[in-house]
């Protein structure tokens, strides 16, 4: 007999067990979608971690493109999965002349933008890029943007779903620059050349908004032309000897290069050299003037 009610016990509280489980979890789901039906918050979109679909194409990885918060490096590796993703588009486009694939990268508000580009976002989509064109992807069919949004789904410090794809058909896809108009823009950029000054004895920057769109533009269009360079030249002042701001221009646009190569520019295309105080744009009479001549200006080659 006792054995019996051992058994009773034992399905008795397995039973119980079962219908406290289900109520803590599935009811709770259903009762989210209830309120979602009913007009209540629904929860955010969580983009995948690596899926391109469109235009005759569709793939979904496992893995996908992560991210520290706050930070717009690649963590690798990013797996086996996108790999062969990135395999399989090639072989799409190179079926395919004419598709783009544009690629867009995510950023939430409160991580801020540690990095040369307008957005947090464009910075992550820019290494994305870099991770296609590493593997043989050609880099006139991709398009990288950025937008603000906060829809990343998290684990831990690291972020996944911070980067999305879409193909765009031939007919949308904007049409390349020929040579003339790849020398139209790139005069149209040296007009107005990027600009970035320091502080007396200083090797630090902050960049504005507009310089960080300025930054983005050659960054897009060394992506266009592929023999085209960067030149990083350092200015300075009169104060101290001309050998020594040779030096001191020389380490300015030294450190410019590595800071653009840290964001993914590669350092091959970048060109760095010094002016030191030979080429003023101001009198070095005033401290309104010497500030204006300590600078790096970044022009296309």
């Amino acid at each position: 007999m006792s054995r019996k009610l051992l058994l009773l016990s034992g399905i008795a509280f397995a039973i119980l067990a079962g219908t406290l489980v289900y109520g803590l979890f599935c009811c709770r789901d259903r009762q989210g979608a209830e309120a979602a039906a009913a007009g209540g918050e629904a929860p955010v979109a969580i983009r995948p971690p690596f899926a391109v679909t469109g235009e005759g194409f569709d793939y979904r990885a496992s893995a996908g493109f992560r991210f520290r918060r706050g930070d717009y490096r690649l963590l690798l590796p990013a797996g086996d999965s996108v790999d062969l993703g990135v395999e399989q588009l090639k072989a799409h486009f190179a079926a395919r002349p004419g598709q783009l694939l544009e690629i867009t990268g995510y950023g939430a508000p409160e991580e801020g933008n540690p990095s040369v580009f307008p957005t947090l976002g464009y910075a992550r989509a820019f290494q994305v890029k870099n991770y296609f064109l590493e593997r043989g992807f050609p880099a006139a069919a991709l398009r990288v943007c950025g937008k603000v949004s906060a829809s990343c789904s998290a684990a831990g410090d690291s972020l996944a779903g911070a980067v999305a794809f879409r193909i765009l058909a031939a007919e949308a896809a904007a049409p390349g620059a020929d040579s003339a108009g790849a020398e139209a823009l790139k005069a149209e950029l040296n007009a107005r050349p990027l600009t970035l000054r320091f502080g007396s004895g200083a090797a630090e920057i902050l960049l504005t908004p507009e310089e960080r769109e300025k930054m983005a533009a050659l960054a897009a269009f060394l992506d266009r032309e592929a023999e085209a360079l960067l030149r990083v030249t350092g200015h300075t002042d009169n104060t101290g000897g001309r050998e020594e701001n040779l030096r001191l221009g020389l380490e300015r646009a030294e450190f410019i290069k590595a800071y653009l190569v840290a964001n993914g520019l590669a350092p091959a295309r970048i060109v760095a050299a010094s002016r030191g105080p030979d080429e003023p744009v101001a009198g070095n009479g005033t401290p309104e003037g010497r500030s204006q001549n300590r600078r790096t200006v970044i022009v296309i080659q």
